[in-house]
């Protein structure tokens, strides 16, 4: 995996409906349909369409079932597996390319996953699927966006890592 593997997809919205996923400003709105939910289908015949897609983004674009595991929506989930495979770190480990950011971004309960570009000390630089768009160009009532964020170390929102990015480069 690249970083323009993963940068390709910046900017893509949310769609209302299955129409037009492969057009990443098209039919644009909550619904939870995206290409990523597409692409897990084909892969592995899993149907997420419709559904909550920040965790629907990881599978899709790391493609690693051997890793990740069977596809599914929930960051949970995910977090839950990466504990359970001896990949979960705390918040005091310096995430590299292609790990995973499980954070809290709303209240203190794990609900957000993400995959880091860098780490630079101070901040913690992911692409997030199904994020708010910190540039305010899209509007997360209209749905979510896949976006660059860009996190101080010692936000407390992080709840930890999963140090998978050495597997996925």
């Amino acid at each position: 995996m690249l970083v323009s593997d993963l940068t390709r997809w910046l900017d893509y919205l949310e769609h209302q409906s299955p129409q037009l996923l492969g057009v990443p400003t098209a039919n644009v709105g909550k619904g939870g349909c995206t290409v990523f939910a597409q692409m897990v289908w084909d892969e592995q015949r899993v149907n997420l369409m419709g559904l909550p897609w920040c965790a629907v983004f990881v599978h899709a674009v790391i493609n690693r079932p051997d890793l990740l595991g069977r596809a599914h929506p929930g960051c949970k989930v995910l977090y839950r597996r990466m504990r359970k495979r001896g990949f979960l770190r705390g918040r005091d480990y310096k995430p590299v390319f292609g790990d995973l950011v499980f954070c809290a971004n709303n209240g203190w309960d794990l609900d957000h996953v993400a995959i880091v570009l860098y780490c630079d000390g101070d901040y913690v630089v992911s692409i997030d699927g199904n994020s708010v768009d910190p540039s305010g160009r899209f509007d997360k009532q209209e749905g979510g966006a896949v976006s660059i964020r860009k996190r101080r170390v010692a936000d407390g929102r992080i709840i930890g890592y999963a140090a998978i990015g050495k597997a996925v480069i």
